[in-house]
C-alpha cells in the first residue's frame, strides 16, 4: 500500500485516519490474493505451483516522531516486511526465524527448484542454516544505513556519523539506544554497514 491508500471497496475497518485507510487497502490486496489463489486450485495448478508473497517496504504511522510512510527512516515499521512462501507438498506453518532480507528470495526460489544459484546473486538461501545479516539503507533523507545480526539492529547515520544499536528481542519498538554500552560491536557494525555501501557506489557505477 502507498499513500494514499485507495482502495475501491471499503473493508471490515473504520475510516477516521490514514491507519484505517491502509488497513482496507491491504484487506483489498489479501481478497485479490484470495482470487488468484483459488484460480490456481480451480485449474489444478496449485499442485505445481510455488507461492511467494512479499512486501517490498512498510509502512510508518508516527511510531518514530516524524515517521510517516516508508521513505525517510529505516526503523522496524519502515522495513519489516511479510515474507510467505507456498510449496506443493511441504508441510505448512514452518517458520524460518533467522533473519532474512528481500534478496534471499530468489536464490530461496532456486533452491525450492533445484536450480543452481548464479554467482551474481548476492542472498542466499533461506534453506541454507548458516547465520546471515540483513544490510538496509535510505537516501531520502539524513542518508542511513542499517544492519540486522540475529536480535540486534544497527542504523548509522552517514552525515552526522552517529551511531544507534537496539536489541529488537529485548526492545521490539526500538526504544532504548545501546550504541555507548556496546562500543566494540558498533564498531564492527560500522565497518561492515560503511563498506557495504562503498561496494554498492561502485557497484552501481560500474553498471
Amino acid at each position: 500500500g502507498h499513500h494514499p491508500y485507495a482502495y475501491t471497496e471499503r473493508g471490515p475497518f473504520p475510516e477516521e485516519t490514514e491507519l484505517d485507510r491502509y488497513r482496507h487497502a491491504l484487506h483489498e490486496g489479501d481478497r485479490a490474493l484470495g482470487e488468484l489463489l483459488a484460480g490456481l486450485r480451480a485449474r489444478g495448478l496449485d499442485r505445481s505451483t510455488v507461492v511467494i508473497v512479499i512486501g517490498d517496504h512498510a509502512e510508518a504511522f508516527g511510531q518514530h516522531p516524524g515517521n510517516f510512510g516508508h521513505t525517510l527512516a529505516i526503523w522496524e515499521e519502515n522495513v519489516r516486511v511479510p515474507l510467505v512462501i507456498s510449496v506443493p507438498g511441504a508441510p505448512a506453518g514452518v517458520r524460518v526465524r533467522e533473519v532474512a532480507s528481500l534478496i534471499d528470495v530468489p536464490p530461496t526460489l532456486l533452491d525450492l527448484l533445484g536450480i543452481a544459484r548464479p554467482p551474481s546473486f548476492q542472498g542466499a538461501s533461506l534453506l541454507d542454516p548458516r547465520k546471515r545479516v540483513a544490510l538496509f539503507y535510505t537516501d531520502y533523507s539524513l542518508g542511513l544505513l542499517g544492519l540486522r545480526d540475529g536480535c540486534m539492529k544497527y542504523i548509522h547515520e552517514l552525515e552526522s556519523g552517529r551511531p544507534r544499536l537496539f536489541d529488537l528481542c529485548a526492545d521490539p519498538a526500538e526504544q532504548v539506544d545501546l550504541a555507548t554500552q556496546h562500543p566494540d560491536r558498533v564498531l564492527v557494525y560500522r565497518g561492515r554497514v560503511r563498506g557495504w555501501s562503498s561496494a554498492q557506489v561502485a557497484m552501481s557505477r560500474d553498471a
